[in-house]
């Protein structure tokens, strides 16, 4: 797909996933184009990013005014609780921490507001060809511009937006499979080629597939209800494992699992069931709640706090 073509279809997706009720929208950065004639109706703010902290354009006033703001480092120059959604166009990989700008941004967002994300997709058949080839080169304008800070794939995004408070969700894909099934660079290629590895990964065909041919991720994410950390009462987590590799990359991820935290972590290799290692986990369990999880999951930070939450909502709804 050319960059005209893909610059278009991106901004299409972006402005197909901003909230219908949201009315005031910033976008942060400029990604693939100005999406204000795409959101007839809203109230849309530009913010592009410096790296001079005394240029940040603060008398910049009205819709069409371009405001200047160090994203490393300054908070969105608009009053806590006025924006309805924000767009990062392909502004988060330029970041070096994308989530302490997430959380910083979030607070001019109104309750329940969003975020709508767009990146390159790490995964995408034509960076991994380079990878494999050994010819990874960065090039301005695409997949591995010299400008991005991160790299991510669509896991990547939709736990980042966990960490930083939203409920996530992969809105849309700009697909770019490759010139067709028969040539040695496209999506299918690689599927059938690489089966015997995604077996032994314990990849699906299916997720491959769509992961190799997506060139861009669109990601949004809606704002939780903030959560007390100190409504965390300990817990027990209790996973069988099989694939140390798989458990490092997820569960042992977990902000709220780091070590030194509260809650306890028990781990089961080598069992004859799943059912008799999380028993196992149940009996050995130090805390009165315990979660059985699988070894793919991911725990973000604030999870348990918003699990205490709930579990007292049910409670004083239907009993114990």
């Amino acid at each position: 797909m050319d960059d005209a073509r893909r610059a278009d279809a991106l901004c299409e997706r972006l402005s197909a996933a901003v909230p219908a009720e949201a009315r005031v929208v910033v976008q942060v950065g400029r990604g693939p184009g100005w999406l204000g004639p795409r959101l007839p109706g809203r109230v849309v703010h530009r913010v592009e990013a410096t790296e001079r902290a005394d240029d940040t354009g603060g008398g910049a006033s009205g819709p069409d005014a371009v405001r200047a703001v160090d994203l490393a480092r300054d908070p969105l120059p608009f009053e806590p609780g006025t924006v309805d959604a924000i767009v990062y166009a392909d502004a988060l990989p330029r970041l070096h921490d994308p989530l302490g700008a997430l959380r910083r941004h979030g607070r001019v967002l109104r309750a329940s507001g969003a975020v709508v994300c767009s990146a390159p997709n790490l995964q995408h058949h034509g960076t991994l060809t380079q990878l494999l080839r050994g010819d990874f080169h960065y090039a301005p304008g695409g997949p591995l511009d010299p400008s991005f800070v991160h790299l991510f794939t669509a896991t990547d995004l939709v736990q980042l937006l966990l960490d930083a408070g939203f409920v996530p969700d992969v809105a849309g894909r700009i697909e770019d499979p490759g010139p067709g099934p028969g040539a040695a660079l496209s999506a299918e290629a690689a599927v059938t080629a690489g089966a015997p590895l995604l077996e032994l990964l314990g990849v699906g065909t299916a997720d491959a597939r769509r992961d190799l041919a997506t060139g861009w991720l669109v990601v949004g994410g809606v704002l939780q209800e903030p959560v007390d950390p100190a409504d965390e009462a300990p817990l027990t987590v209790v996973a069988c494992v099989n694939d140390d590799a798989q458990l490092e990359a997820n569960l042992l991820r977990s902000p709220c699992l780091a070590p030194g935290g509260p809650h306890e972590v028990l781990l089961f290799r080598d069992r004859t069931s799943a059912a008799e290692g999380l028993n196992a986990g149940i009996e050995q369990a130090r805390n009165e709640r315990v979660v059985l999880v699988h070894q793919d999951v991911y725990l973000p930070e604030g999870w348990p706090a918003r699990l205490a939450r709930q579990w007292r909502r049910a409670a004083a709804q239907g009993g114990p």
